[in-house]
Order: structure tokens, then C-alpha cells, then sequence
């Protein structure tokens, strides 16, 4: 006989106390679920039940043989869950190809789909990993425009021009170590690397090299003082914004860092005032 249907069958007259009972409950007759307890227990060797014509109890055996039973039972049962969700959910790698000129309308999509998407909820970062490769390749597919040198950021300073954030240069905060995460996953050495999710989250400037695109860590005051002008601030406003978020803050040695980086433009006084 099936062993798992005899182990059903034994658990069924366990639990209700007769087979009459447990074979109403399995929709079988009476005498197929005795036939199924009394397999086990010729295969066992032991006796399992102790009968008599009032009741069903179990025997010291026939104890630790349900407990057991029990569990194998409810084992097989998440183990069909499980394959049912994974058939009636989709699942594996996802890829998109599309072109480059869309790519603003696909990647708000495919980051509403991460943060809903079951299997993926559990994975909280997974939303911000996709802005962050929606702003590298934003950034790397960014135009050209004359960055400003050493010798413009000082010129600026004295023509009061607004300073904009360079179109191939993106900001990206997230609470979760995103940096981290998307560095490890470029390694092809396979191995395995643990990162602390409690760590501190990140702030991100993704900027466009000459050929390639990279991304840095950046002081809390840097990101404020960056993302006020990439919102149409005058520096000194900038600047007085990310003092007022973190007052250790460097403003000149992170300028000088921003303008080696490339990630500042300048818009004269007077086109700014049109704008």
C-alpha cells in the first residue's frame, strides 16, 4: 500500500479516535483505513493502536511514531505550497532590452515592480539598486556639456554665476548600503560577500568619466549642497543649506572635489535670470 496514504490513514484515527470517523474525514471506508494502520504495522512490527470495541488509543510506540508522523506530513504539505507558488508566480532572471531613449519610461516600471513583486519584498534594496542603474546609465547617456575648471569655479565665485549640477552627474540617498551591494555583485570571482543591511545607507554621486561611469560616497553636506544647485540654487544658498545639515562640513575641499570630478556647469548671471 501507498506508505503515505497508511501514514494519513494512522493519523486520521489518531486524531478522531476510531476508524469509522477518520475514514468519513478521508472519504474512504472503513475497512481500507484499518487495512492501511494494520500495513504500517506489519511493516513496523509493532502495534501502533491499541483497540477496543468502545475506543481507539495509541500505544507508547504508536506515540512517538504520530509525533513523528505529524511532522513529516506537515513537511510535504508546505513542500507542496511551495511548489505551487513557484509555478503560478513568475520567477528567474529578468532582462529588458530596449533602447537607450526609453530607458526614463522603463526604469520607474521595472523599480514599482521590485518593491511589489512577493518574492522581492524581502529584498528591500532592490528598489533603490534599480535607480541606481537608472542613474548610471542616465548618467553615461547624458550630453555633452564643457565642465567647469579650477580656474571657472573661482571666476564664478566673482561674477555671481549660478552653478548647475552637470547633466552627466546624478545624486541617489538610500537608506540601505547600495554602494556596497552594487559593488559586490560586479565581482565575477564568485565569491561570497556578507553585507549588514543595519549599516548607515548611502549617498551617491554618479558622475561619467572619459570612459566609464563611476559613483563615490559623499558627506551628507556635499549631497544637500549638490542637490540644492542641481534644484536652481545660487552657491551661497547651497552652501548655507548643507552647513545647516552637517556644520563640519568642508565646502572648499568639497568643491575642489566636485569641480575634479566634472560635476559642475556654470549658466552666466544673466541667462539664469531669463530662466
Amino acid at each position: 500500500m501507498d506508505r503515505l496514504t497508511s501514514l494519513t490513514a494512522f493519523v486520521r484515527v489518531a486524531d478522531s479516535g476510531g476508524f469509522s470517523a477518520a475514514g468519513r474525514k478521508l472519504n474512504m471506508s472503513t475497512t481500507m483505513v484499518s487495512n492501511h494502520v494494520q500495513s504500517l504495522e506489519d511493516r513496523l512490527g509493532v502495534r501502533l493502536l491499541n483497540r477496543t470495541t468502545r475506543k481507539v488509543s495509541l500505544t507508547e510506540v504508536g506515540q512517538s511514531y504520530y509525533d513523528r508522523c505529524i511532522q513529516i506530513l506537515a513537511d510535504i504539505e508546505q513542500a507542496d505550497d511551495i511548489a505551487g507558488a513557484l509555478q503560478s508566480a513568475p520567477r528567474g532572471t529578468l532582462r529588458i532590452y530596449t533602447a537607450t531613449h526609453i530607458v526614463q519610461f522603463v526604469a520607474p516600471v521595472v523599480t514599482e515592480f521590485l518593491a511589489q513583486y512577493p518574492p522581492a519584498a524581502t529584498l528591500v534594496y532592490l528598489p533603490d539598486m534599480a535607480r541606481l542603474e537608472w542613474a548610471l546609465n542616465n548618467a553615461w547617456h547624458a550630453p555633452d556639456t564643457p565642465a567647469l575648471t579650477p580656474a571657472e569655479l573661482t571666476q564664478a565665485a566673482e561674477t555671481m554665476t549660478t552653478l548647475q549640477l552637470h547633466p552627466a552627474c546624478r545624486l541617489l540617498a538610500s537608506p540601505w548600503p547600495i554602494e556596497k551591494i552594487w559593488r559586490a555583485n560586479q565581482s565575477d570571482d564568485g565569491t561570497d560577500v556578507t553585507i549588514d543591511l543595519g549599516e548607515d545607507g548611502s549617498r551617491l554621486l554618479i558622475y561619467r568619466q572619459e570612459f566609464d561611469v563611476a559613483l563615490a560616497a559623499i558627506s551628507l553636506g556635499e549631497f544637500v549642497m549638490l542637490s540644492r544647485l542641481a534644484h536652481g540654487a545660487n552657491l551661497e544658498s547651497a552652501v548655507t543649506d548643507a552647513l545647516a545639515s552637517e556644520p563640519s562640513f568642508e565646502v572648499a575641499t568639497a568643491l575642489a572635489a566636485t569641480v575634479t570630478r566634472g560635476c559642475l556647469t556654470s549658466l552666466p548671471l544673466e541667462a539664469a535670470a531669463e530662466d
